[in-house]
């Protein structure tokens, strides 16, 4: 396994036993200023999921809740920010994402980032249903799986703080307003819920 960033091989960190490169951590510094915003994000997505669905359980991701920098294993880069379980069952993963501090103007097109769409496809292919809550200073946006994949060759390079990266372009006429979030995990527990009477 070989840095995204600069090609040198990964190597296992002695404390940690994790793989990690030893020339760079590259997100370190370019990025550790937006970790908090992306977790104080999920914090209260969180939040807000356990007062309207008290029977899920909300697992979050490794580092999910943290604004440090935490080494993952490479097979978890890209893993989305929470699973959510009721009764034992999986009900579906939840990524969020978007710059809260960024106003979207019209018609500009909402970032998904490839690796967390390839994911979000590899869940959906063992029928785990995955979604995606884009946070902006002016909206809040929801996407699922198959709302994204018509348009995961629509790719654009962007910079970001000083770093090139590629992302998925997804019209915000394909998109729907964040209450539809909680419309679809409503339905997908529901689902679950009566495929347990059905069985049990």
């Amino acid at each position: 396994m070989k840095c995204y960033h600069c090609g040198s091989e990964y190597v296992k960190n002695s404390e940690t036993g994790r793989m990690m490169c030893p020339i760079c951590n590259h997100w370190k510094p370019s990025y550790q200023p937006a970790w908090k915003q992306h977790k104080d994000k999920i914090l209260e997505l969180e939040e807000e999921l356990k007062q309207r669905f008290p029977k899920l359980t909300i697992v979050l991701r490794h580092g999910a809740d943290s604004d440090q920098w935490i080494e993952v294993f490479p097979d978890e880069k890209h893993e989305l920010d929470m699973v959510l379980w009721a009764r034992y069952k999986k009900v579906g993963h939840v990524e969020v994402t978007g710059p809260s501090w960024f106003s979207l103007p019209p018609h500009e097109a909402i970032w998904i980032l490839p690796g967390k769409l390839k994911v979000a496809k590899a869940n959906e292919a063992r029928g785990d249903k995955s979604w995606f809550c884009v946070t902006y200073k002016n909206k809040i946006f929801a996407l699922r799986t198959e709302d994204v994949v018509p348009f995961e060759h629509n790719l654009f390079n962007h910079t970001i703080r000083g770093n090139i990266e590629r992302y998925i372009h997804v019209p915000q006429d394909r998109a729907f307003p964040r209450e539809q979030l909680f419309e679809w995990i409503g339905e997908a527990l529901n689902k679950l819920e009566a495929g347990s009477k059905e069985y049990g």
